[in-house]
């Protein structure tokens, strides 16, 4: 039978998180899993059941730690080979958790949808500037709706923006009173920089995926992507979330249409995990009416992400713990 490795790397800040990944795992029956982690900048000295370390040094030019990322993922596949689960720090495994579930063998990684189709971060803009304050192929959104497009063009006589919006294939001009005083920093850019016309599927959240050795050169193309020396000079605007924007523009480029759907709960809070373990059936709901905390469907969550506070962790773990006597 084909077996996992689960993979999670940390630098010592962040190493109670692992070991509390690793704690929920043992509790829950997978202490035969091998475990690989990566130790960013320093040497640990956990040690438990299956448990393999490797040093990964400190890189002076990484910009965020979370851009460590496609880099570790792509060493664990070419050093250790086989299947691999890629976990981040601050995940607590679910008793749903099923290590065969996650076996295949595309070439290309699995990952999981997460609380928001299309993540974004803003920036306001001054619209009281001199015409034009927006750029040409800027991303902004129409004030008062839901309407997001690009700006394709200006007309000086009037003043008004040419954009294209998403939902229509025929662009239109916009005096600025229309149009949200923010620039709009999502996938869009990234996007379009390496000519990817159509997302071929949702958003997909890199908290976690499933890989293989088949999938070597996406992991290299997504590693490529994310230490493009030209596009790090502007950061946010092409990644706005980080290693994440870029693995998504890999899935369209690529063609991917396939993922896991919606298998873990956001949540900062034990109460919530306790809650969607203790219950079956929970369908299309916000965990204690709280928006961050959706679950699709109680049956399918492997996992818990979020999990950084350690109060809540310790009491997540003792409430695991005391479930597996």
């Amino acid at each position: 039978m084909e077996m996992i490795k689960i993979l999670a790397y940390s630098d010592k800040n962040y190493e109670y998180q692992i070991e509390s990944l690793i704690k929920s795992l043992h509790l829950r029956g997978h202490d035969n899993i091998e475990f690989l982690y990566y130790t960013v900048g320093f040497e640990s000295e956990l040690d438990y059941k299956n448990l393999t370390k490797k040093h990964w040094p400190l890189d002076p030019n990484m910009r965020r730690f979370p851009y460590y990322k496609p880099g570790i993922c792509l060493d664990a596949i070419r050093t250790f080979g086989g299947n691999i689960v890629f976990l981040d720090s601050d995940v607590l495994i679910g008793r749903r958790f099923d290590p065969q579930f996650f076996l295949h063998h595309n070439d290309y990684p699995l990952l999981s949808v997460g609380n928001w189709e299309l993540p974004y971060y803003f920036t306001g803009v001054d619209t009281t500037g001199s015409f034009p304050v927006f750029n040409i192929n800027d991303r902004i959104l129409i004030d008062g709706s839901p309407e997001f497009g690009n700006v394709i063009g200006y007309n000086y006589q009037d003043q008004t923006y040419l954009i294209k919006l998403d939902s229509s294939e025929i662009p239109e001009y916009y005096s600025v009173e229309k149009i949200s005083n923010h620039r709009i920093n999502d996938y869009h850019k990234l996007m379009t920089y390496y000519g990817v016309k159509n997302r071929t599927m949702t958003y997909v959240y890199s908290c976690f995926m499933s890989f293989n050795v088949n999938c070597e050169d996406f992991l290299e193309e997504w590693k490529s992507i994310t230490e493009n020396p030209y596009l790090n000079k502007y950061d946010r605007e092409y990644y706005p979330i980080a290693e994440e924007t870029a693995i998504n523009v890999v899935l369209w480029k690529r063609g991917v249409t396939q993922n896991y759907g919606k298998i873990f709960v956001n949540t900062l809070y034990s109460d919530a995990v306790q809650y969607v373990e203790e219950n079956e059936n929970l369908r299309d709901i916000n965990i204690f009416d709280n928006p961050l905390q959706k679950c699709e469907d109680s049956e399918r969550i492997h996992f818990y992400h979020g999990m950084i506070d350690r109060e809540e962790i310790n009491k997540t773990v003792s409430y695991i713990e005391q479930k597996s006597k």
